[in-house]
């Protein structure tokens, strides 16, 4: 009886241990936040939208990829348009859209972590650390 005790003791231990790691496993690890923002009509009457987000908590790994990836591909879009999205670890290092536009500096380049970029016809690429 004892041992019964101690072994749905045990179970319960290890149910408490492994169960917020395995619900974790899917959650989503990194705050993005949009800190600029620019949309501007070309001559032909199509939209460029640029958007600059910071990700708080950056860690560099398979999962967080995927995870701006799937962000980058819900932002507003429309066929015809142009949608570029970057990505940047520190609000600091983030240009004003309404100053820069397309146009990243040198410094501002090298803080982008990734970017994610969708064209007029439909193709999208995204590509981590893209003035690397």
């Amino acid at each position: 009886m004892k041992t019964k005790r101690i072994s749905l003791l045990a179970l319960g231990l290890l149910a408490l241990i492994v169960l917020p790691f395995i619900a974790g496993c899917g959650a989503k690890t990194n705050d993005i936040v949009e800190v600029s923002y620019v949309e501007k009509k070309e001559i032909d009457g199509s939209t460029m939208r640029v958007y600059a987000f910071q990700v708080k908590n950056f860690i560099d790994n398979r999962m967080i990829w995927g995870e701006l990836e799937e962000f980058s591909r819900m932002q507003t879009y429309k066929p015809g348009d142009n949608t570029v999205i970057y990505f940047f670890e520190k609000k600091e290092a983030i240009p004003d859209l309404t100053k820069t536009g397309i146009n990243l500096t040198e410094e501002c380049k090298k803080s982008c972590i990734a970017g994610f970029w969708k064209y007029p016809d439909g193709t999208q690429v995204f590509t981590p650390f893209p003035f690397s």
